[in-house]
């Protein structure tokens, strides 16, 4: 049954736009569409006329990565947070290289499930790193792209900030990232508030208020 529950996800994410699509999907079926590219360099050929519209997004880190998971197309707002001028020097390397933190890690060993399943990640709460360079929250969305001979020959993704720098909280941000990778991994126990605050290092007050 999982397997052709995978199958039907496959098949919905080749088929073109859905209503109910994450937003990355529904970014790149706009402009793709039914087109099923026969080589990485025919895809990006294809999106190029993206590329004006994605570098004037300053709150929206979007990418394409090749099977190894390194950056082969990323707008101007990735490279700026890199505290780079040029989205060439972004080119050619994984995340881990690029961000060189656990967070680079983590994303890296996203990219790979990505490829390797062609199981979408939607709407996932993960902490990114800001115009200021401080870590921020944002929502990531990434999907397998398909070739014309049914392999997946990329990966598109999109980071979404859903803070402004000025309201960004960056220690605190910290704190709650633990909090939310320990009710993560331990969903199918009795969780405590109390057991959260010892966690995040947060009195009780601040952790409800961070959580509303």
């Amino acid at each position: 049954m999982a397997k052709e529950d995978t199958q039907s996800n496959r098949n919905s994410v080749r088929s073109g736009w859905r209503p109910d699509a994450p937003l990355i999907e529904r970014l790149v079926n706009a402009v793709a569409g039914n087109f099923r590219p026969q080589n990485l360099k025919d895809l990006l050929d294809h999106l190029s006329i993206l590329a004006p519209i994605l570098d004037a997004l300053p709150n929206v880190v979007f990418f394409i990565k090749n099977p190894r998971a390194e950056y082969v197309l990323v707008n101007q707002t990735l490279a700026k947070r890199c505290g780079l001028d040029n989205v060439e020097d972004v080119l050619g390397k994984p995340s881990r290289d690029v961000f060189n933190s656990r967070q680079g890690n983590e994303y890296t060993e996203q990219d790979y499930e990505v490829l390797r399943t062609g199981n979408c990640i939607a709407d996932k709460l993960e902490l990114h790193f800001y115009s200021s360079g401080e870590l921020g929250w944002c929502l990531t969305h990434k999907m397998p792209i398909y070739g014309a001979a049914g392999d997946i020959i990329a990966m598109a993704g999109v980071s979404v900030d859903i803070q402004s720098d000025e309201l960004n909280q960056p220690g605190t941000n910290e704190r709650l990232e633990k909090v939310e990778a320990y009710v993560r991994t331990h969903f199918d126990q009795v969780i405590r508030m109390e057991q959260l605050a010892d966690i995040s290092g947060l009195s009780m007050s601040q952790l409800e208020r961070n959580f509303k």
